[in-house]
């Protein structure tokens, strides 16, 4: 099956969690996702039929753009399809003139510096606040 691609926010939470407990990371649930796909500016999702496969999504607020969720399913890696997420939300913040466009690599893949360095990415620090934070 040919894998499609879409610009609408309007994913099923439970495709995404899926998404996310494919490659490692935690759910969001309905009430957060709800939220999230609420306030981002732009959402590219992949799918092989009905099937989330790919997604990533940008969040600005006029000066500063963030590159978030980037994901592909694992039997779908090595495709091309995290590039090509890459290069569409990149054809977003072309020319906006942010002042800063930045991701935060998650730290248990490590072959994801270099994936993002191959799209122009340079390594960069960052910092969370633990005690008002809360992922669930």
């Amino acid at each position: 099956m040919a894998i499609t691609h879409s610009w609408s926010r309007k994913i099923p939470y439970r495709q995404l969690d899926a998404l996310f407990k494919a490659v490692g990371w935690r759910g969001r649930g309905q009430s957060k996702w709800r939220t999230v796909l609420r306030r981002t500016n732009h959402a590219y999702s992949l799918w092989d039929g009905s099937k989330l496969v790919g997604f990533g999504r940008l969040f600005y607020d006029g000066a500063m753009c963030g590159y978030f969720d980037i994901s592909v399913r694992p039997k779908y890696q090595g495709r091309g399809l995290g590039s090509q997420i890459m290069k569409a939300l990149e054809k977003k913040v072309e020319g906006k003139g942010f002042a800063e466009v930045f991701l935060f690599p998650w730290e248990k893949n490590p072959g994801a510096v270099k994936f993002y360095q191959e799209h122009g990415f340079v390594k960069h620090s960052g910092m969370i606040l633990k005690r008002h934070s809360n992922p669930e």
